[in-house]
């Protein structure tokens, strides 16, 4: 195993090879063909956005968050809602590379490794954001405090959106 850098170095590793990358809170290891990437719990009730940017970039939910608030993401009323072009932003800001927001009905159609919106409501148009692993057995890290760490349950999360990341360098 080698070792790679924090950021976009530790996400490029863990989409295409052997690498352990170890910032403190997040950790990506290859055992037995499979990729493990540590979970990060959002700490704020809207915080799911920064959540899985904090997973992916390899940072701490603080980290994420000041940054956040730096881009005028926290709203008035303090709550931190986020779109996918404002993660997108976020993950650039760390120097990880993404692909365009699209429109997901389907798990099944979704082949690359990314941030994944689900279980929109109607009510409001609000959603919760997840980390959707790619692969043999795909599955998805939820930042939510009360949810299992590992999800497979893909009837209960209702997909709407997904943000892929590249493995293209900034």
């Amino acid at each position: 195993m080698r070792t790679g850098k924090r950021g976009f170095g530790c996400l490029l590793s863990f989409l295409i090879g052997n690498f352990l990358c170890d910032s403190g809170t997040f950790r990506i290891i290859r055992q037995k063909g499979v990729f493990l990437m540590r979970r990060i719990k959002q700490l704020d009730s809207t915080g799911c956005g920064i959540a899985c940017v904090a997973m992916i970039a390899g940072r701490t939910y603080s980290q994420v968050r000041k940054i956040a608030v730096e881009m005028g993401y926290q709203r008035s009323d303090l709550t931190l809602y986020t779109h996918a072009k404002q993660l997108r932003a976020l993950l650039d800001h760390f120097g990880v590379r993404t692909e365009r927001a699209r429109m997901a009905r389907h798990w099944e159609s979704l082949s690359a490794t990314g941030i994944a919106a689900v279980n929109r409501r109607e009510s409001d148009g609000r959603w919760h954001w997840v980390v959707y692993q790619h692969g043999r057995r795909p599955y998805a890290i939820d930042p939510r405090k009360s949810a299992p760490p590992r999800r497979t349950d893909f009837g209960r999360l209702r997909l709407h959106s997904f943000v892929p990341i590249s493995v293209k360098q900034a």
